[in-house]
Parts: structure tokens; sequence; C-alpha cells
């Protein structure tokens, strides 16, 4: 099969180019599936095509990527835009494209970074973490972007709700991780951000706006979203989170 038949695969996750050094266009790329469930190792060249996924801020796309390994480096992105294979080079993407599984090759470091929404990338690997606990590519993945979190918020300056929502997001995230690894200053700062955050929102008359938290895709915002809307009129809501 071909990069014109990639789309029709449901299953696969990730697809093996077998001619690479045999074709210089994408399109005349053979691909085979493979039944990884995360993004092979590989101790020599290796060119892969990966479901990926095209981020926003508030939803994603599904799309597929390519990779070299071992380094992991993207090059292109492959839509399906009304029923056409669209290639377009890597950046020239507005948005963040990520893999939409994790990776036990370890490699380019912000390969699962996005500054759209760090919690999609956040998800991807922690899902990996579940097939692969034991994975140091993972496991440094997710240190990389926590450590990205944490400088940005120390950028941030509150100007509007927005800015305060995604302190409120990101030091949620921070503060769980920091006190799982018994680093509480760290996990005491990034406290203290989040609250000066959920007082700006309070001061603004805005708190309503926190509701859409209780349905986040990550437990730590999840979790307090629930605790800062217990004996309010999202009382209800908050009290299924903890079930």
């Amino acid at each position: 099969m071909n990069i014109t038949d990639i789309f029709s695969d449901k299953n696969t996750k990730v697809f093996r180019v077998t001619n690479f050094y045999e074709s210089n266009n994408i399109y005349d790329h053979i691909i085979e599936p493979t039944v990884c469930e995360l993004i092979p190792k590989s101790e020599y060249d290796t060119y892969i095509f990966v479901r990926a996924l095209l981020v926003f801020e508030n939803y994603v796309e599904e799309c597929f990527m390519d990779l070299s390994l071992p380094d992991r480096l993207p090059e292109f992105v492959i839509k399906l835009i009304d029923n056409k294979i669209i290639e377009t080079p890597i950046y020239t993407e507005k948005n963040s494209v990520i893999p939409a599984i994790a990776s036990e090759q370890s490699g380019n470091p912000e390969l699962y970074f996005t500054k759209e929404n760090p919690a999609v990338g956040i998800e991807v690997l922690k899902h990996g973490k579940l097939i692969n606990p034991n994975s140091d590519a993972i496991k440094d993945d997710l240190a990389y972007i926590y450590d990205m979190l944490g400088k940005n918020i120390s950028k941030i300056k509150i100007k509007n709700i927005e800015d305060a929502i995604k302190i409120i997001i990101n030091t949620s995230i921070l503060h769980v991780q920091a006190s799982s690894e018994g680093n509480y200053r760290l996990a005491n700062k990034n406290f203290d951000k989040r609250e000066k955050a959920l007082e700006y929102i309070k001061q603004n008359n805005e708190f309503k706006k926190l509701s859409s938290l209780l349905i986040s895709s990550l437990d730590e915002v999840r979790l307090y979203a629930a605790q800062i809307y217990i004996n309010t009129e999202f009382n209800e809501d908050a009290i299924n989170v903890f079930k």
C-alpha cells in the first residue's frame, strides 16, 4: 500500500516505509502496517508514518505525520480533506502536530509539547505509560512537558480571564507532579500561583467559567475544579468527580 491508502486502515497506528532509500517522493513510498501500539525503538535509520493530532486550544484533528527514527524528527503532515490526501511540510502548520501515541524511542524532546493545549500531549504520554510503565523515553517526554509548563507559567502575567484559567490548569498539573516527587517547595509555589489566579477570576465575577474544568480530561485539573465547586451551584457535578 502507499500513502493514499493510509486513512483506509482504521486500526494501524504505525506504518513502516519499506523503500525509503529508493523513493524521493512521498507518494512513491511503499508502506506496510505494523502492530505497534507505541512508536518503537530503532537503533538504525527507520522511516515511519504515525497517527497524529493537530492540536487547537479546545479540540484536536486527526491526521498522520512522518518520523525519522531514531531521532524522532518529523517533516510532513498528512491530512484527509474532502476525501483527498493533502501533504504539507510540518513547519508550515500554524498549530502544533504531535503523535497520537507515545514513543519508546528517545529523541527530539519537543515532540509532544504543544503550546495550544499541553494537556493533549500529557494524555497521550500517560496512556503510553499504561502500555509500558518502564519506558524511560515516555518518562523523559513527560518531564520535558512539566518543565516547559513551569517556565511558561513564570512568564505569564494575568491580563485576562483566559490567562488566569491557563495558569490554573498548568499549576494544577505541576502541583500534583511536584507533590508526587516529594518536591514540596515547587508544589507550594504552584499552589500559590493557582490561588492568585483563582482570586483574580473571583474578583472579576467569572467564577462560573471554571466549571468547564469539571469535565477536563486530566484528573489533576478535574479534581481541583471539584474542590472549588463543592457547596456551590455546581455541587452535584463536583461530587460526581469524586465518585
